[in-house]
């Protein structure tokens, strides 16, 4: 973030005809914004462990009478651990602005403002973060089947990866089909709450499996003024009742069959400004945020990658 001087807040001050400040800048929070509603934002520290099965080790057996006891064995396991990721964003005021700010000549709190704008920088951030493919944190790392995550590498346990379709290329129906009918199969299973997919994908989507697959629109929304819809995206779209999210800045290549009940972004430092004090008369701060996603069975999830416009 720029510091504020003089002369770029200069447009803040008073006698202004709009009382606010308006904020055009796109920060869209797709993802992060559905696991707050959902509740998957959770307080907790490091370090982040979850014990993970790798083998039954299954001696289940069919016997008869009198037959001795087979040599059994117990399951075996191995350990997730998650270390938190860190981000901040600067806030810096020169003293000039402050000398202002403290006397009521700007139209809002230019450092609550200031404060407002870097959590916003920052949670952006953040977002671009967990939909993205770094290791142990991006949802396109954490749902894969080569990626290691956790400390553990699927190469060699096997059962620690999710189901991948590779070079999807053109999106049609058959290869959604195919995908969902291997999610149901063992030894995944996977039963999505959400379908996350970028934006562009959830219209072709709609395109190839909607109403607008045909050249004439069969659906029509009729207005109080007796006008109507015929947009593919004005209803909610689901896939087996499992309901397409559009998420922006999501990699256009990648379409993921989510289970949110499966995941949780523990929040070892709460979203806060730390102000620094004043240096060369500046006041100085910042905001920053410390956490760790957590993707308990990989297996629940799954994703279509390699997919084209």
């Amino acid at each position: 973030m720029a510091a504020q001087n003089y002369s770029n807040a200069s447009v803040l001050l008073r006698n202004q005809t709009a009382r606010t400040v308006v904020n055009p800048i796109d920060r869209a929070t797709d993802f992060f914004d559905l696991l707050m509603m959902s509740g998957r934002l959770k307080g907790g520290v490091e370090p982040f462990k979850h014990a993970l099965v790798t083998s039954a080790n299954s001696t289940a057996e069919r016997f008869i009478e009198d037959q001795g006891l087979p040599d059994g064995a117990r399951r075996s396991a191995s350990e997730v651990a998650l270390a938190a990721f860190y981000w901040r964003e600067v806030v810096k005021l020169t003293g000039r602005v402050v000398d202002i700010n403290a006397g009521g000549g700007f139209i809002d709190d230019l450092l609550a403002g200031e404060v407002e704008n870097a959590t916003a920088n920052m949670l952006y951030a953040v977002e671009g973060d967990l939909i993205g493919s770094t290791a142990n944190l991006g949802l396109i790392s954490l749902i894969d089947d080569t990626d290691s995550y956790g400390g553990l590498n699927p190469a060699s346990i096997t059962i620690h990866t999710s189901l991948v379709s590779t070079t999807v290329g053109t999106l049609n129906a058959t290869k959604v089909e195919d995908h969902w009918e291997a999610m149901q199969t063992a030894p995944y299973h996977c039963k999505p709450t959400h379908i996350l997919l970028a934006t562009n994908q959830k219209t072709n989507y709609g395109r190839i499996m909607g109403p607008s697959a045909t050249s004439t629109p069969t659906r029509l929304i009729l207005g109080n003024g007796g006008g109507y819809d015929i947009g593919m995206q004005a209803l909610p779209m689901t896939y087996n009742g499992v309901p397409l999210v559009g998420i922006q800045n999501l990699s256009t290549q990648d379409i993921l069959f989510f289970d949110i009940n499966d995941y949780v972004m523990w929040v070892q430092r709460d979203v806060a400004y730390k102000p620094l004090g004043t240096r060369n008369d500046n006041t100085e701060g910042f905001v920053s945020m410390a956490g760790a996603p957590e993707l308990f069975d990989r297996r629940r999830h799954s994703k279509m990658e390699g997919v084209t416009a």
